[in-house]
């Protein structure tokens, strides 16, 4: 590896308004309800072979 990422400098003030916070909740919540979709579909057609 020839270059190194800079680390940024420290960013403990940074906060993110609720919009955000919900706008991400709701992707994470999204995320897992297809996820979970997912694994049932692939333990339904385990269980069919």
């Amino acid at each position: 590896m020839a270059e190194q990422l800079v680390l940024l400098e420290d960013t403990s003030d940074f906060h993110l308004d609720e919009h955000t916070r919900d706008i991400g909740r709701r992707g994470i919540a999204e995320v897992r309800r297809v996820l979970a979709e997912v694994e049932k579909a692939a333990a339904e057609r385990a269980e069919a072979a």
